[in-house]
């Protein structure tokens, strides 16, 4: 199974399946928990958001894929969290794993901007960076996601929404 966690940065991808990954390890259940920025810094020696174009995206979209792939293959269930922002990897997803759920962190710019957890979108704004999906790079909507979890203006409520995942999850399987 690969739970693949998808939106803009600041939608809540890392929160809800870092809180995902703990339920179902509590459960017995052995999961593997894969993050775009952790992935990013164990496998690529330049880290700088300046560098993340559409070409640089696809090929770390492309790489986390065939990690996902490769433990799939061996039995390994995997909660990814990345942005995930063309729909063409996405769509190739669906054919590439056993089991692939796609849920989509559904959250404005605007309302990620205000919560600005690590500060991309003022350092955007300021002039200081560039390459930020939703600002100057294009972040392609999901066209058929398994679950659209909202995560606009209000904080959503951490515990239910992973209970209501799990069981969705669940109910796959």
């Amino acid at each position: 199974m690969i739970v693949w966690l998808i939106g803009i940065s600041g939608s809540g991808k890392t929160t809800l399946g870092e809180e995902l990954c703990r339920r179902f390890r509590s459960n017995g259940k052995h999961v593997v928990f894969l993050d775009g920025d952790v992935f990013r810094s164990v496998f690529h020696d330049n880290n700088s958001v300046e560098l993340y174009d559409d070409k640089y995206r696809r090929m770390v979209g492309r790489q986390l894929t065939k990690l996902c792939m490769l433990l799939d293959r061996q039995g390994v269930d995997v909660i990814c969290c990345t942005i995930s922002q063309f729909n063409d990897l996405r769509i190739d997803h669906r054919s590439s794993f056993s089991n692939y759920i796609e849920i989509h962190m559904d959250c404005s710019v605007e309302d990620a901007a205000r919560r600005d957890i690590k500060k991309l979108y003022s350092a955007f704004n300021e002039g200081k960076i560039k390459n930020v999906v939703g600002c100057d790079l294009t972040y392609e909507k999901p066209t058929s996601p398994d679950l659209i979890i909202k995560t606009g203006k209000d904080q959503f409520d951490l515990n239910d929404v992973a209970s209501y995942v799990s069981k969705f999850i669940e109910n796959r399987l």
